[in-house]
This record gives structure tokens, sequence and C-alpha cells, in this order.
């Protein structure tokens, strides 16, 4: 299975891109419900996920504007 995630190429079937979906939505929806869980606060889970989204991001950004 790992061998047929690195071959999706910009155009996966549609089921794959539901599978791939949803395999990485349950992970990352059951790692911020036990970080939640855990500390009970809502904006450590914001943060959390707001780095997920910038620091992907960041370079591309740095590049274009600094």
């Amino acid at each position: 299975m790992l061998a047929k995630l690195k071959d999706f190429g910009s155009n996966p079937s549609a089921l794959d891109a539901v599978a791939y979906s949803i395999v990485v939505l349950a992970i990352s929806g059951v790692t911020f419900g036990v970080i939640w869980a855990r500390t009970k606060k809502l904006f450590a889970v914001m943060l959390i996920h707001a780095a997920g989204d910038l620091l992907p991001n960041f370079v591309g950004f740095a590049k274009t504007w600094l």
C-alpha cells in the first residue's frame, strides 16, 4: 500500500483520493481530539493546527516576500 501511495501522481483515482483523505483526516482528528482531551484547551489545538498549516508553506512565502 505504501508503494501505491507514492504512485498517486497528479491524477489519483477517486477511490484513492477518498481513501487517502479518510486516513489523513482520521489520524489528524484523533490526534487533535487526544490533545484537547488531555489539555481541555481549544487554543492549544488551534495553535497546533495553525502551525501545521503554516510551516509547510512558510518557505515559499518567505522566498516570495522576503
